[in-house]
């Protein structure tokens, strides 16, 4: 229903963690139970669990998160399975005109109308349900900043894996808070018929200030005094 995980009837059950989510969490990774097609098999279920019956495909074997790509391979490539035929990648999407847009028209003049009609036009493809009020989850009347983070959440859904991430946080200025902490993965077991779930921390990651921008070569600024290299470098 495009609600975030822990808001008021999202349907998220902590205990279930991949049912009922939307439509492009199962187009961008491969999760515990996902089904997907592998040369004529159109059920080839991939399992990550640890415990009686662990696949190839389980964490520590053929995943260190719990997680595999799904976005930009083909459809006929089934996690850990060897099978990997070619499959083009798109450069440049509606979604990102879109997005581009109302990032531009609510830094400007705030959430209007348009902003939110073009959201919505990105979540209804994406198969989200409208609901009754026909926002698709976003929530209703939102000044200014809080769109900001809506359409910065909306990117991140949307662009997953396509290597918009890397640049936004640092045009936005949140990578020291989105880029410096803990990567985590998912550990499932399976003791008797019940799955139990527990993230774990899979690799630190850490964000200098110094890393918003590149350093500049030495033998470049070594060439007149008044070349400065940039901050903290």
């Amino acid at each position: 229903n495009g609600k975030a995980l822990h808001e008021d009837n999202s349907g998220y059950d902590d205990q279930n963690q991949y049912a009922k989510r939307g439509p492009r969490l199962a187009n961008t990774i491969v999760y515990e139970g996902s089904r997907l097609k592998s040369g004529s098999t159109d059920d080839h279920y991939i399992y990550t669990y640890l415990g009686t019956g662990a696949t190839q495909d389980a964490l520590y074997d053929g995943t260190p998160t719990g997680y595999y790509f799904r976005k930009a391979c083909h459809r006929e490539a089934a996690a850990k399975y060897f099978i990997m035929p070619p499959q083009p990648i798109q450069i440049f999407r509606y979604a990102e005109v879109l997005l581009n847009y109302a990032e531009a028209r609510n830094e400007y003049s705030g959430p209007s109308d348009e902003v939110y009609k073009a959201l919505t036009a990105i979540r209804e493809v994406a198969g989200i349900e409208p609901g009754d009020d026909e926002l698709y989850g976003l929530k209703k009347d939102m000044n200014q900043d809080e769109m900001r983070v809506a359409i910065q959440n909306e990117r991140r859904v949307e662009f997953a894996i396509e290597g918009h991430r890397f640049f936004d946080v640092r045009r936005w200025k949140i990578a020291d808070k989105t880029d410096n902490k803990m990567m985590n993965g998912m550990e499932i077991r399976l003791n008797g018929d019940k799955k139990t779930y527990k993230e774990f921390g899979v690799r630190p990651h850490v964000f200098r200030e110094a890393m918003y921008l590149f350093p500049i070569p030495d033998k470049e600024v070594s060439k007149s005094p008044d070349l400065i290299q940039n901050p903290y470098y």
